[in-house]
């Protein structure tokens, strides 16, 4: 036979052993049997807990289950009394801990020895640490001198040092309410705001007439911005006011304006910027309710707020919003004696930061300003003779400036008569104010 028929025999030969080693019971065709027989299908290779799984995957171990030939890997402690051959871990097995309380009923943990001190050889015996010095440290000046540390008693290692509790802590020191603010606070500032009102609200209950020159600047609501410089009567009860243009761009324009004796309407003589076609400059006016769109549209605010009592109320409120907490306190800011162009003398500032949504008539917000005269010995003494608003961007939308005032000046019914209208009638030069010259 030549070699490849042997080679081909061979190849024959080992597929045929290849086969019948597949179908061949674990360890193959020639796999000797184990002379210890098959374990019972509830015995498990090593003794432990019962419904603990065995080394063979499914087997259970049921209770008192035991292998008669086979020594536990561990001892076992019975009554409390270790086996006669100790484990040679027992000098470095850890007590087994307490269980959590997140292990499940079902899972395995490890017993619990059994109560009573341990028998003698399982654990070498506490060597105790070196002493410490018994010198106590110096003691302090400020302070009771500290005992000297105890010397340490046996305890199991797992009873572990018991720590001191610390000294409490001192407690603090109580404040007072009666503190006195922090001079530039808040709190201060109102003082001196309320101060100032209250002594402006005195000086404005003094007066009942006064008759004044000032002028006004405003972006009016029909977005045209508006000068005036304006003779100016005024009277508390009966309500009244009247005013006539002294500046040239609105020469003749008088109004007046007395509710309780000649109706709620304003009764006006045309001035030079308000002629048209149907009304020439001098000419009498119908009279109209101050809430007339037209009027309204001239004009920032009312003719029914006139009088610097409006101003000074106004302020209050601002102040009573910034205690109460509805505006932010430090928006509203008292800056005593500042010095402005209009005025010689020092005036007490108060300024306002609005916010949008503070003041209808600011809706992105802006400031505003109120000047009190802080000379005592003027007329005009804690009034606010000047008044200025800016809105968001910075511009100057209202100016308010008393050139001159005369409080408590004679004033009759025939002052406040819609007749006196286009008279001409000019002011008695003896009621014009003098200013203090500091001469005696």
């Amino acid at each position: 036979m030549s070699l490849r028929g042997w080679t081909r025999i061979g190849l024959a030969v080992l597929l045929l052993g290849c086969t019948r080693y597949g179908v061949n019971p674990p360890g193959g065709p020639f796999a000797r049997k184990d002379g210890r027989g098959s374990l019972p299908p509830d015995v498990a290779w090593n003794d432990g807990e019962v419904g603990g799984r065995g080394r063979l995957g499914e087997a259970v171990i049921p209770a008192g289950g035991r292998f008669p030939d086979r020594r536990p890997l561990l001892p076992r402690r019975r009554s409390g009394v270790a086996d006669a051959l100790p484990s040679p871990y027992a000098q470095e097995t850890v007590p087994p801990s307490a269980p959590t309380a997140d292990t499940p009923s079902g899972s395995r943990t490890t017993p619990w020895p059994p109560a009573g001190p341990p028998p003698a050889g399982a654990v070498p015996p506490l060597t105790p640490p070196p002493p410490l010095p018994s010198s106590p440290p110096p003691a302090s000046a400020s302070g009771p001198p500290l005992a000297s540390p105890a010397a340490p008693s046996a305890v199991p290692p797992s009873a572990g040092t018991p720590t001191p509790a610390p000294s409490p802590a001192p407690p603090p020191a109580p404040q007072s309410d009666s503190a006195a603010p922090t001079p530039g606070t808040p709190a201060d500032a109102f003082s001196s705001l309320r101060q100032l009102l209250q002594t402006a609200q005195g000086r404005w209950a003094t007066i009942h007439t006064y008759e004044a020159i000032a002028v006004r600047r405003e972006l009016a609501p029909n977005k045209q911005r508006t000068y005036d410089r304006v003779f100016y009567l005024f009277r508390k009860e009966p309500f009244s006011v009247y005013m006539r243009n002294l500046d040239e761009a609105n020469a003749g324009r008088e109004l007046l304006y007395n509710p309780k004796q000649h109706g709620d309407k304003i009764y006006a003589i045309v001035g030079k910027a308000d002629e048209g076609l149907l009304y020439k400059a001098g000419q009498r006016a119908p009279a109209v309710s101050p809430d007339f769109p037209m009027v309204k549209q001239k004009s920032r605010y009312s003719i029914r707020e006139a009088g610097l009592g409006t101003p000074i109320q106004r302020v209050g409120q601002w102040l009573e919003k910034a205690e109460r907490g509805q505006i932010p306190p430090q928006n509203l800011r008292f800056q005593p004696e500042v010095r402005r162009p209009e005025c010689p003398d020092p005036l007490h500032l108060v300024e306002l930061q609005l916010r949008p949504g503070d003041d209808p008539l600011f809706p992105q917000g802006g400031r505003r300003q109120w000047y009190f005269h802080a000379n005592p010995q003027a007329e005009t003494y804690a009034l606010p003779i000047l008044i200025r608003a800016l809105d968001a961007d910075g511009q100057e939308v209202e100016y308010y400036w008393i050139e001159r005032l005369q409080p408590n000046v004679r004033l009759t019914d025939a002052d406040f008569h819609p007749d006196r209208l286009g008279s001409g009638k000019t002011p008695p030069e003896s009621r014009t104010p003098k200013r203090p010259t500091g001469k005696k």
